[in-house]
Order: structure tokens, then C-alpha cells, then sequence
């Protein structure tokens, strides 16, 4: 049997603890932790590390916006995968958490099937999507295009997907051209032909996952 992959959760809002332990607590074994102080204690202390763990910088009161918060805990940080998630909706902070390590920066409120999303993306990309997806290394897609691709694994239904859309998830809203966008689409549409997958264009700036039969 397949060990179940460990994730520490640092946060202390009940709502999110609530939504981690749906979204997540059936594949993987969650520990949570309310405090920075517990948290890295564990982290320095623990021969097993987790193979992710999730950060909220903000816990009660307490705006900590360096999360690490000394040479200790950057260390310790530094051997493992980390994402941040978090209310902070602000560009320097998501580029501060970046430049600490962090693989991902995910801002609240999120959709289950977006945390699992992911979460699958660090600690078992093969896995992303639920694709059934054979002989093909999804480590092979820059970030940009693993991204475009969440969008289509998140599109209700499978369907259509937008060129606003994706603008907004992966761009956050940044005005890019729309030749960038073309680019991203192509190169990841070839890639996608080794998984029996393609991109079909729907038209009137519309692209659609599909399963070649």
C-alpha cells in the first residue's frame, strides 16, 4: 500500500482548518498547528519532516509577513516544500513569500478543487487533474503552463475555458498581450499530445481539454 504523503497546516482560522481536512484529510495524513512557535519547534525537532506543509503568515492578531522569522527557521523551511495561503492579497508580500521559498502563494478564499489542485502539483504531479495520464512527465510544463492547465482541470464540467479566464487565474489580472497567451497555449497544447490529450479552440477566444479518442 501507497504511504500516505504528510501535510502541516499552520492556521488558525476554524473555517480553513475546516475546509483542509475536506478537501485534503481523506489522501493525506494533516497535522495542524496554530502558532509559529509550535510549528517551527516541530520542524527543528521532527526527524520526518512532511513533504509539504501550508502557511497562513497572518494567525491572530499577529501580521508576520516574514514567516520564517530568523536563520533557524529558514533553514529548516529551506528543506522542504512549502506554499503560503493566505487573505493578503498584496503584490511585495506574494513577492517576499517567493523569494523565501515558498512554491506556490494562494490567496483566501479558495475552492477545495483548487487546494487539491495544487497541493497534487508539489507533492504528486503525475497525479494532477486525475488525468489518466500514462508515460508522460508533467514536470516537462513550465509554471505558466501548469497553471493554464489548472484552468481547464478546473473548468466546470470540463468545459470551455476563456481567454479572460485564464488571463485572471494565471495573470492575476496583469494586462499581457494576447500573443503571450497564444504562445503559452501552443506550446502546451504540443506537450499535451504525449498524454492523448489536446486543446481544441472553440472560437471567439474559447479553448476546451479534451481526451483524444
Amino acid at each position: 500500500m501507497k504511504r500516505r504523503i504528510d501535510i502541516w497546516v499552520l492556521d488558525d482560522c476554524q473555517n480553513s482548518i475546516q475546509v483542509y481536512r475536506q478537501a485534503l484529510g481523506v489522501r493525506y495524513n494533516i497535522r495542524f498547528f496554530s502558532d509559529f512557535e509550535n510549528f517551527f519547534g516541530a520542524l527543528q525537532s521532527d526527524v520526518s519532516r512532511p513533504e509539504l506543509s501550508i502557511i497562513e503568515p497572518l494567525l491572530g492578531d499577529e501580521q508576520i509577513f516574514d514567516y520564517t522569522l530568523n536563520e533557524l527557521n529558514k533553514d529548516a523551511l529551506a528543506k522542504m516544500n512549502h506554499i503560503v495561503v493566505t487573505s493578503i492579497d498584496d503584490i511585495d508580500v506574494m513577492r517576499h513569500c517567493y523569494f523565501a521559498g515558498a512554491r506556490d502563494y494562494v490567496v483566501k478564499p479558495f475552492s477545495k478543487n483548487e487546494l487539491v489542485i495544487r497541493v497534487e502539483r508539489i507533492v504528486d504531479p503525475n497525479a494532477i487533474g486525475h488525468l489518466e495520464v500514462k508515460q508522460f512527465n508533467l514536470a516537462s510544463l513550465t509554471h505558466r503552463e501548469r497553471q493554464i492547465l489548472e484552468c481547464f482541470l478546473n473548468s466546470p464540467s470540463r468545459g470551455p475555458v476563456t481567454r479572460e479566464e485564464i488571463q485572471q487565474k494565471v495573470w492575476k489580472g496583469i494586462a499581457v498581450t494576447p500573443k503571450t497567451l497564444d504562445v503559452h497555449i501552443h506550446n502546451l497544447r504540443k506537450k499535451l499530445v504525449d498524454a492523448n490529450f489536446q486543446i481544441l479552440s472553440r472560437g471567439q477566444g474559447e479553448w476546451q481539454l479534451e481526451q483524444i479518442s
